[in-house]
Order: C-alpha cells, then structure tokens, then sequence
C-alpha cells in the first residue's frame, strides 16, 4: 500500500491526536467529497487526499485558506493533486468558485482561525461553521476543531454538536438530518 506523508505537527496545526482520530474516520465512512475551512500546512487536505486516493472512488477534498502555506507542492510531491484543489480564498467563497458543491459534501471540515502574526474575524470560525451547512447532503457531517479553546461561539458551536470528543483540542460533530 502507498504511504503518504504530512508536514511535521508544529503545535499550531492540528494536533496528532485527532489528526489520527480523523484518518479513521475517513477511513470508516469513505467520503467521497470533504471541505475545509483552513488548509494552514494541510494536515487535514493530505489525509482526505489519501483516503481518496486509496479508495480509487474519483473523490475530492476542496480546501480554502486566505493564506498559501505550500499544500498544492506538498499533494504535489505525492502524487495526490487528482485528489485536491487548494483555493487561497475565504471558505465563505466556496460556493461562487465551487456552486457544484452545494449539498454534494460528505464531510465539512472547520478548523480556520487566526493567521499566525495575523489578526482574524473573531466570528470566523462561527460564520464558517454556519456556512458549512449549505454544503453537506443530508447524513453529511460537520466537523470543527479547537473546540477546547476559547474563542467567539464556541459554546454555541459545541451545544450544536451531536458529539463532543474532548482529547486533544476538542473536535465536535454534527451531523445534517435526513429528509
């Protein structure tokens, strides 16, 4: 079997924990099309990436960042850009560069937050959580990161969730209803 590899943990990006947590899974559901919101060194986009690759099944992981950390050359190096489109844009954009995405996601992924040596929206995480929604089928879940943390709308953003797992940073789960 093929091996992929993720830039190293820098203790900013995801941590290794729920970034294995994660890769099973994506591993159990076999997604077929995931967003997020906040590539940074893309952790997230190469392990989609891969379980996509892995599966054969013409899948795709969008992901979006106001900033290019170098995930395209990464996915690149590895073989996996069939498998991934990088957009240096706010995820709020996904659907006037990507309307085919609209309700065709399996998994949504948030996990955006402050630039590092930037400033950022202290409702951004809230706003792209919101926005994800519009995104996911019906069954389709929403993910969200750092949830451990203390920022705008956490509690709303975890009150949401049909699961709260607290190792790590926090990850939370909700998933869009049927019918």
């Amino acid at each position: 079997m093929k091996s992929y590899t993720v830039p190293s943990f820098d203790g900013t990006a995801i941590d290794s924990a729920t970034f294995e947590m994660l890769g099973a899974l994506l591993r159990f559901l076999k997604p077929r099309f995931l967003a997020e919101a906040g590539t940074y060194q893309g952790h997230f986009a190469i392990l989609a990436a891969a379980c996509l690759d892995r599966q054969q099944c013409g899948g795709h992981v969008y992901t979006f960042d106001i900033e290019d950390f170098g995930v395209e050359a990464f996915a690149e190096k590895q073989g996996l850009t069939p498998c991934l489109t990088f957009a240096k844009a706010d995820f709020r954009d996904v659907l006037s560069l990507f309307p085919h995405l609209a309700g065709l996601c399996d998994v949504v992924f948030i996990d955006s937050g402050p630039v590092p040596g930037g400033t950022t929206n202290a409702n951004l995480r809230w706003d792209h959580w919101q926005f994800g929604k519009q995104l996911l089928h019906p069954g389709g879940l929403l993910l969200c990161d750092d949830l451990l943390g203390e920022w705008s709308h956490v509690d709303e953003i975890k009150a949401e969730c049909g699961l709260f797992l607290s190792g790590g940073r926090g990850l939370g789960i909700w998933q869009k209803p049927y019918g």
